[in-house]
């Protein structure tokens, strides 16, 4: 059974590539414009067109910090034809700095900005998974506690709570402590990727963004932009920006529906994921709201209050927060101090998570969150 799905981009939504953060030597920025994305063989021979070549080794041999911003001033009334000849792609941005740079993944084919299958359905997987446990939570917070107590690694603690509720039907038997795959009732599910729909298509998918780190002050409300040292901690990404529409398919292979069934699994696999969502992140938003409340972020608790009007009810990507990527949010706040305790760096403040990733607009004032959509049926 193949459905097309709609997925609407309401906040800034990054899904980084493979090779992560770019060096200065990789970007050149026009402030406040466009952020130029350089390729290497494509800058090589412009300069070697210009008789320039020789200009940037030298550069590279005496600068102790290169940068292709520093280095394109030297060019001159040449700056401009090398610029165009060795730029990959530009992407436009309201940014007046940028001191490092991280890109969104793009599709080899059309160059574009594209949304992989496996973070959607990353994504659907946890929404599922906060469902299945809040059908008995308190079964789910003492699995928890039970699995913090037990294990020291964090990620095999959290595999072993996915494991249980995902693989509960015993299709092939498996005694293996780490479950058996074929056991996943989300064998069941594919998802395609999502490409950026031909109606909302724009010269500009993507924009380069600043984010900063909020962090609540401890117990005295308010808040505070994380540092790093004596600086604050800023990060430069690309990101789709919202209002764009992107298209994929979910596919639930009624076969395998079926055999979960004879097994025991009830009701149909798209109708929970659509209910799993609507509880999942309607729950979100209010978590969300409430910590830009005790931050004293008046526009960001109005923020919250716009995106749930606009039907926000899923989240992905970079940046969503560990309370998105999790079902925590089914957890008291002694059972999140506990895992904070045991996984995390000790905190000062009652509150775990006490930060968030956010969206800051060329004045420093926080704009946005990360990674919130709109997810229907079509």
């Amino acid at each position: 059974m193949k459905k097309r799905v709609k997925l609407t981009v309401l906040s800034p939504v990054f899904i980084g590539d493979e090779k992560g953060e770019r060096s200065p030597l990789e970007y050149y920025l026009e402030q406040n414009a466009y952020v130029y994305v350089i390729s290497e063989d494509r800058l090589l021979k412009a300069l070697k067109e210009s008789n320039r070549l020789k200009d940037f080794l030298t550069y590279l041999e005496q600068e102790n910090w290169p940068s292709m911003n520093r280095f394109f001033r030297q060019l001159g009334p040449q700056q401009n034809s090398v610029l165009r000849n060795a730029t990959l792609r530009k992407i436009k941005t309201g940014v007046s700095n940028l001191s490092n740079l991280r890109l969104h993944i793009m599709d080899p084919v059309t160059g574009e900005p594209y949304v992989p299958g496996t973070s959607i359905k990353g994504s659907l997987r946890i929404a599922l998974l906060y469902y299945l446990a809040s059908k008995d939570a308190d079964n789910f917070i003492n699995r928890v506690g039970q699995a913090v107590d037990r294990e020291r690694n964090r990620e095999r603690a959290g595999k072993n709570i996915d494991t249980a509720y995902f693989q509960r039907y015993r299709i092939v038997e498996d005694n293996r402590s780490g479950g058996n795959p074929r056991n996943d009732i989300l064998r069941m599910l594919k998802v395609s990727d999502a490409f950026a729909a031909i109606q909302s298509r724009t010269d500009y998918i993507s924009e380069v963004y600043q984010v900063k780190v909020v962090s609540l002050n401890n117990d005295n409300g308010g808040y505070h932009f994380s540092r790093v040292g004596n600086r604050e901690i800023n990060i430069y990404i690309e990101a789709i920006q919202p209002g764009m529409q992107f298209e994929f398919d979910i596919d639930i292979d009624e076969f395998l529906e079926n055999i979960f069934k004879s097994y025991g699994f009830n009701g149909k696999l798209d109708e929970q994921l659509m209910q799993a969502l609507g509880l999942k992140y309607g729950n979100l938003l209010d978590e969300e709201r409430s910590f830009f409340e005790k931050a004293g972020l008046r526009a960001m608790v109005d923020y919250c209050d716009k995106l749930k009007k606009s039907g926000a009810n899923f989240r992905l990507g970079w940046g969503s927060g560990m309370l998105n990527t999790t079902a925590a949010l089914l957890l008291p706040d002694e059972v999140r101090r506990k895992i904070r305790g045991r996984y995390f760096k000790p905190r000062n403040n009652a509150v775990f998570p006490q930060s968030r990733k956010v969206v800051v607009s060329g004045n420093g004032s926080v704009a946005h969150m990360m990674g919130w959509c709109k997810l229907e049926f079509v």
